[in-house]
C-alpha cells in the first residue's frame, strides 16, 4: 500500500507541473513580448539592376526646361512654328539643312520640353553621329533600369535586351534624358526631353505601379503640320544619305476617294494589307503605316500614279517622335535611292499619303 501511495503523489505532482507549464504563457501573457506578424510581401518592384550614374549635363541637354530664350540664343529664330493643338507647341530649327533641329515648347511655362536632332552637321555632345553602341559604351556605362523622378513620384522604367541595342537611355545630372535612336548600328538621332516627355514616349515599360502620365498626343495635329513633319523628316534623311533634295508638289487626292478607301479597304488593300490596316487602326504594331507592297495595283492609276511610284499612307497621327522611334524600315530603303527626285503628298480625313518618284 505505502508503494501506491507515493505513486499517486508523484501522478499529482506531475498534473500540478504540467498544469503549470501550460498555463504560465496565457496567464503571464502581458509581460511576453509581442510578435509582429510578418510584413506584407506587396512591395513595389525593385530595379534588377544598380542605378546608372548620371552624366554630367553637356551640349543639347543643358537647354531642356530652360526658357526658350536660351534655344533662340544657341540655334537663332524657328523657321516655322507648329501648334499641337494642346500644351505644346513645336519650333523647327534650320529647316532643309544637316543641321535640322525640332524642339517642343511647353506653352504655359514657355520652356522647352524636348528636342530631336536629325541633321548631322551639329553638336549632340556627348555623343558623336554615326558611332557604334560599342563606341558608345566605351565612354559611359548604359543602364537597362532608371529611376524617373516627377511631380513628388518615383517610376521605374526597364529597357529590354532590344531596346538597349536600338534605343538605348541615358541620363543627365540635371534631369534631362536622351534616347540614342541607333539606325543600322550607328547614332542617328538624339532626343533629349523631360521626365514628363520620357514617360508620355511610351516607350519602354514602367514596371512600378505609379500612374504615368496623360499624353497630349491624343490631340491630332492639323494636316499642315503632318505634311510639314513629313517633308522636312524625308529631305532630312535624303541629306544624311549624301542625296539630292526632292522637289515637293501636293498630292491631289479628293476626300471622296478616301472616305471610299475607309469605307472597303479590301477594294485597295491586299489581304495583308488589310491585316495591317486593322492593326494599324487599333494601334497593335510598331509599323504604322501602309507601304506599297500592302495595296493592289489598281490603286496607281486611281491616284494618277506612274508604275515606279512608291506609296506610303499613315492612317493615324504623325509625328516626329513616331517618324524615328516607330521603325520606318521600308521608307528609309526608298528614301536612300539615289533616282528619286520628286516627293508629292497630302493629308485628307486624317490620313498622311506619301508618294516618292
Amino acid at each position: 500500500m505505502q508503494w501506491v501511495k507515493k505513486s499517486w503523489r508523484w501522478l499529482v505532482a506531475l498534473c500540478i507541473w504540467l498544469g503549470i507549464l501550460f498555463a504560465w504563457p496565457i496567464v503571464f501573457d502581458t509581460q511576453s513580448p509581442v510578435v509582429k506578424p510578418p510584413a506584407s510581401t506587396k512591395t513595389k518592384p525593385r530595379l534588377t539592376h544598380p542605378q546608372n550614374q548620371m552624366l554630367s549635363t553637356a551640349g543639347p541637354a543643358k537647354l531642356i526646361q530652360r526658357p526658350v530664350a536660351d534655344l533662340i540664343e544657341n540655334y537663332g529664330q524657328p523657321i516655322k512654328q507648329l501648334d499641337n493643338g494642346a500644351e505644346t507647341t513645336r519650333w523647327l530649327f534650320h529647316v532643309d539643312s544637316q543641321q535640322y533641329l525640332e524642339a517642343t515648347i511647353d506653352q504655359q511655362t514657355n520652356r522647352v520640353e524636348q528636342l530631336v536632332l536629325l541633321g548631322q552637321d551639329q553638336s549632340i555632345a556627348p555623343f558623336k553621329y554615326q558611332q557604334t553602341l560599342n563606341q558608345v559604351t566605351r565612354k559611359m556605362t548604359l543602364a537597362a533600369n532608371f529611376e524617373v523622378k516627377l511631380h513628388e513620384q518615383t517610376f521605374q522604367i526597364e529597357l529590354n535586351e532590344q531596346q538597349q541595342k536600338q534605343y538605348p537611355l541615358v541620363a543627365f545630372k540635371n534631369g534631362t534624358y536622351a534616347i540614342l535612336v541607333m539606325a543600322d548600328g550607328h547614332l542617328s538621332t538624339v532626343i533629349y526631353l523631360d521626365a514628363n516627355a520620357l514617360l508620355q514616349t511610351d516607350l519602354y515599360r514602367v514596371i512600378s505601379m505609379t500612374p504615368i502620365p496623360v499624353s497630349d498626343n491624343s490631340v491630332t495635329d492639323a494636316a499642315q503640320n503632318q505634311q510639314a513633319i513629313l517633308q522636312q523628316y524625308v529631305q532630312i534623311q535624303r541629306l544624311n544619305q549624301q542625296q539630292p533634295l526632292l522637289t515637293v508638289e501636293s498630292l491631289p487626292v479628293d476626300s471622296a476617294f478616301m472616305q471610299q478607301f475607309k469605307a472597303k479597304p479590301a477594294r485597295w488593300l491586299t489581304k495583308q494589307g488589310q491585316q495591317r490596316f486593322r492593326q494599324i487602326k487599333q494601334a497593335t504594331t510598331d509599323n504604322r503605316y501602309l507601304t506599297t507592297r500592302d495595296f493592289k495595283r489598281g490603286l496607281w492609276p486611281a491616284l494618277g500614279l506612274t508604275p515606279t511610284s512608291h506609296l506610303f499612307i499613315w492612317p493615324n497621327q504623325l509625328g516626329t517622335k513616331q517618324l524615328v522611334l516607330n521603325r520606318q524600315t521600308a521608307l528609309q530603303s526608298v528614301i536612300k535611292q539615289p533616282d528619286l527626285q520628286h516627293m508629292r503628298l497630302t493629308n485628307i480625313n486624317g490620313h498622311t499619303i506619301l508618294v516618292l518618284e
